[in-house]
């Protein structure tokens, strides 16, 4: 017994008999699940240094400006040449404008590409042989041929105190008195022809904001905008070869600055859209624009101040725009004055609104104070009276006013009615009367204030330049992209005007009917 005890003991203490484990087989799902978790990672891995490479190269993305316009206009006794003949004409015009958009709001770029602009349509440079009529050229209204353009090129910059703009730009104000863009369909009648455009550098901020950030304060965002800008335009004028020929420049012309115009610009504007005020939600802006022009050669010292203001509430619409530039240049002294309102009721399927509006004229223009001045040509006043027949007047006396309103004062109603979206029914009706007539412009009458030393033939009998009606047809489709105008008018002249030396019809009685199909981009 002992000794089985000992052995029963010895078997205790020794060591485990070892297992043989099954070898292991590697599964083909396992591998598989691997290499696709791996080739995961390293699409990951890609991934992330595009990202960084994006990061290194900010993204650029595009987006299309601008519009194309076909416009037919039809003139009865508009020309003395054209008798009872209809005098009809067609024009063209193409802008594009591609905008580069930097990291979305960082940058901005706009290259303004102009081509057929106000080209006369179907004109075949004199090829009149209906066998062989030629190809359609670029004829403009002046006869010339018009290139394409690069009409502007420029770039807003968002620094950390506001925006910087810089190249040739366009300037928009106001009422569009003193200066208009011209790239819009928004014309009451008419179209935009005569666009504003600056070589200018100009720094915009927000004081308010300014403010706010310097005093570690919550930015209220109050729209309110203060500006400084710089334009300068090189003059060196071309003498010309005894053949006609310009003179080729000397090299260095353009280090000549006494003949350059530098023009100096400060603005300050409140832009309230959806602002609450007399216990109503509606829009309210004001603004001044200040502007200095200096040219030495002619010893030019210019102060122009234009004040502008808009108030929409309660569906009532007031605006208006006030400019006046004094100064002296060439020795002559300088004192303009031009200004605009408008007023009325605004609903959402009819408008009511009357403007009035005038500018200075200048009943001596052969003393030294230069008074006579203008609205812009794009501040479009009916379609006959400014736009076409004192356009022409003008230019034969040497001030063409390219359809503004100058020397003039107006009155001009007009109702709107929308019937259903995208369709608007509108009419007006014009009175315009000089404003010291100069006997050139417009011919003046005994009973002016300042009298009349003309002739008797070259008097004048009747004191209004004249009346005009308008009426018109819009349609837009397309989420307003396209759009179809009709337009007329019927205008009547009193011999203010001196029409037989523009070659107008000397009836005074001009009739005219357009239309426009338009695709704003």
């Amino acid at each position: 017994m002992g000794v089985w005890w000992l052995a029963a003991a010895w078997a205790d203490d020794a060591d485990p008999a070892p297992v043989v484990e099954d070898e292991q087989v590697e599964d083909p799902v396992e591998r598989t699940l691997a290499e696709q978790q791996a080739a995961l990672e390293d699409l990951q891995q890609q991934l992330a240094e595009l990202q960084v490479a994006s990061e290194r190269q900010p993204p650029i993305t595009l987006a299309w400006e601008g519009h194309l316009r076909i416009r037919g206009q039809a003139y009865d006794h508009l020309w003395a040449t054209e008798g009872d003949r209809l005098s009809a004409i067609t024009t063209q015009r193409l802008w594009l404008r591609p905008r580069f958009d930097l990291l979305e709001d960082a940058a901005h770029l706009w290259v303004e590409v102009r081509a057929l602009d106000d080209v006369v349509f179907g004109d075949a440079g004199g090829g009149t042989t209906p066998l062989d009529p030629g190809e359609p050229t670029a004829t403009g209204l002046d006869g010339s041929d018009v290139p394409v353009t690069v009409g502007r090129v420029w770039m807003e910059v968002r620094l950390p105190i506001g925006l910087l703009r810089a190249g040739r730009q366009p300037s928009v104000w106001g009422m569009g008195l003193l200066v208009a863009s011209g790239d819009s369909f928004d014309q009451t009648f008419g179209e935009s022809r005569w666009p504003s455009t600056s070589d200018r550098l100009q720094l915009e901020v927000r004081p308010l904001g300014l403010l706010s950030t310097a005093l570690g304060r919550e930015d209220r965002e109050i729209p309110l905008v203060a500006s400084i800008a710089v334009d300068r335009l090189v003059e060196d004028p071309l003498d010309l070869l005894p053949s006609g020929d310009p003179a080729p420049r000397e090299p260095g012309w353009w280090a000549d600055s006494d003949d350059d115009l530098a023009r100096l610009l400060y603005v300050l504007a409140y832009d309230g859209r959806g602002v609450r005020a007399l216990g109503t939600e509606g829009d309210l802006s004001a603004g001044v624009w200040v502007e200095q022009r200096l040219q030495r050669d002619t010893d030019t010292h210019l102060l122009l101040v234009d004040a502008a203001g808009r108030a929409l509430l309660h569906h009532v619409l007031v605006e208006g725009e006030l400019f006046r530039m004094g100064g002296d240049t060439a020795g002559d002294t300088a004192s303009l004055l031009g200004w605009g309102a408008r007023a009325g009721v605004v609903l959402d399927h009819a408008k009511l609104l009357v403007e009035a509006g005038g500018a200075s004229g200048d009943p001596d223009p052969a003393d030294d104070e230069l008074r006579a001045a203008s609205l812009h040509p794009d501040h479009n006043v009916g379609l006959l009276i400014y736009e076409e027949i004192l356009a022409a007047t003008s230019a034969s006396v040497g001030r063409p006013s390219k359809g503004a309103v100058l020397s003039s004062r107006y009155v001009f109603p007009t109702a709107h009615w929308m019937p259903a979206r995208g369709v608007e029914l509108l009419g007006g009706f014009l009175m315009a009367w000089p404003d010291g007539p100069d006997g050139l412009l417009f011919q003046c009458r005994p009973s002016d204030p300042g009298g009349c030393d003309a002739p008797p033939l070259l008097q004048a009998s009747e004191g209004p330049i004249g009346w005009e009606v308008d009426g018109g047809l819009k349609i837009r489709w397309a989420e307003d992209h396209l759009s179809w105008t009709l337009e007329g008018a019927y205008a009547q002249v009193t011999d203010r005007v001196p029409l037989r030396l523009a070659g107008l019809d000397p009836s005074g009685r001009v009739a005219t009917v357009q239309s426009r199909l338009g695709w704003h981009f």
